[in-house]
């Protein structure tokens, strides 16, 4: 019986298989309020795995819920209009769960009642705009966080260690190394292993790479597509998690000696 290598597949992490395996969309039974949402990625497509969670203050104390979304991002919950606190506007915290690239994303939004007072609404909207799109659909934004004074605090090399096209060298690494460890374990062929290593010596740009990977919240299998248009057995057996964390050990490393220096 001849063995077969596991297929490559793009794995998790699932937050609505991890999180959300129960009911508990219901804050309030037969709850007055019926809240339906749909989360969205930055290309406007449904996100399927997400895990919205809703928090809002009640008569007994904290009110808390969670949802996962089915496969056209869409959550829904059955509450009750939160009560407002110190003078503000009755508000519901919303904490969306979902995947990107290389991290989890956590974006955090507020649903105001719009029975409130407008100048109530006004001063909410004032401080939290820039946390949130709007109040029932939720995208990714592409536009990246950073301090404004990073290039005065953090050292150019170190920014470069933990930059985009660190993260792109440390994945093509990892992939490289899998195919050399392949080969020699017999389980591809030295032709197949050097064609992977060549294609690992290409060029990419790691922002074309990352938009396609917004489809799937993940970096790898993207660039699995582009290593595989010249070398079919590039990611043999792996999984993305396998080459994602493997890159973070490399890029950490790489960041760690430069602190340490």
């Amino acid at each position: 019986m001849t063995e077969r290598v596991t297929p490559s597949q793009t794995v998790g992490p699932f937050f609505s298989i991890g999180l959300a395996d129960a009911t508990q969309n219901v804050l309030v039974p037969d709850g007055s309020v019926r809240i339906v949402g749909q989360v969205l990625d930055g290309a406007g497509d449904p996100v399927p795995d997400a895990v919205v969670e809703l928090w809002q203050p009640g008569a007994d104390g904290t009110l808390w819920g969670r949802c996962g979304t089915d496969a056209e991002g869409a959550f829904e919950f059955v509450t009750e209009k939160p009560a407002g606190e110190d003078g503000s506007a009755p508000s519901i915290d919303v904490l969306v769960f979902a995947t990107s690239p290389t991290r989890r994303q956590t974006p955090t939004t507020r649903s105001s009642h719009r029975s409130s007072p407008a100048s109530a609404r006004r001063s909410w909207r004032g401080r939290t705009a820039r946390h949130c799109a709007s109040t029932f659909v939720f995208k990714a934004s592409s536009r990246r966080c950073s301090l404004p004074f990073e290039a005065l605090f953090v050292p150019a090399p170190l920014r470069a260690a933990v930059s985009d096209a660190a993260w792109l060298r440390a994945m093509l690494e990892a992939e490289r190394a899998l195919a050399v460890a392949e080969a020699k374990a017999g389980v591809i062929s030295q032709d197949e292993a050097d064609a992977v290593v060549e294609a690992c010596d290409r060029s990419y740009d790691v922002e074309a790479l990352a938009e396609e990977g917004r489809r799937v919240g993940n970096l790898v299998e993207p660039l699995v597509r582009a290593l595989r248009t010249t070398a079919e057995r590039a990611h043999w057996g792996a999984t993305s998690q396998d080459i994602l964390d493997t890159a973070m050990a490399l890029v950490a490393r790489e960041a760690k000696g430069l602190v340490d220096a």
